[in-house]
């Protein structure tokens, strides 16, 4: 289990199937806070295999996957995830991901998740570069990578097909000897 210092609780997802339910009904948006990478809501049946797959690949051994819950200090209410996934064990390199559910959009829950799971791959994985994409058109998610020291390397045109039409993505990374950032 991951803590940050403020206002965010980090728990890896072993554990989080019986949760899910209960965490991703009722008044919340259907599992809009396992939503896919393509930013469409999974239906609960959908994140109990992304969850169960989830922990599975924690039990790899190297690990590749890190996938973390992030859910509020004191209530445990599920408001997203954050994630690192090793794309080069050989080089120590990784991705880094990350998705709020939209009530939670403004609070810097994201940048907080971000900077602690990027601080932990370079200081408990020993990992050499952490690197991430998203869209250009959204800014939010650019200066959450900013925010955490993250350069941006490069824009690249029209790289992923995404409900149906071609888009951009901006790249980011950092590497461990510039961490943390000043």
């Amino acid at each position: 289990m991951f803590q940050s210092s403020r206002n965010v609780l980090w728990v890896a997802l072993v554990g989080l199937v019986a949760a899910c339910g209960a965490s991703l009904d009722s008044a919340e948006e259907p599992a809009a806070s396992l939503s896919s990478q393509q930013g469409a809501p999974r239906s609960e049946a959908e994140s109990r295999t992304y969850v169960l797959e989830s922990m599975e690949g924690a039990r790899q051994h190297p690990r590749q996957t890190y996938d973390l819950a992030m859910t509020l200090n004191g209530t445990g209410t599920l408001i997203g995830r954050v994630g690192l996934g090793i794309t080069d064990l050989e080089i120590g390199e990784a991705v880094l991901w990350y998705t709020l559910h939209p009530a939670q959009w403004g609070h810097g829950f994201t940048t907080e998740a971000a900077f602690a799971i990027v601080s932990a791959g370079f200081r408990e994985l020993g990992l050499h570069r952490i690197w991430a994409d998203c869209d250009p058109e959204n800014v939010a998610s650019w200066r959450v990578l900013e925010k955490i020291g993250m350069r941006r390397e490069g824009h690249l045109i029209e790289n992923a097909f995404i409900k149906g039409e071609w888009v951009d993505s901006l790249i980011y990374a950092i590497l461990d000897r510039e961490w943390p950032p000043a």
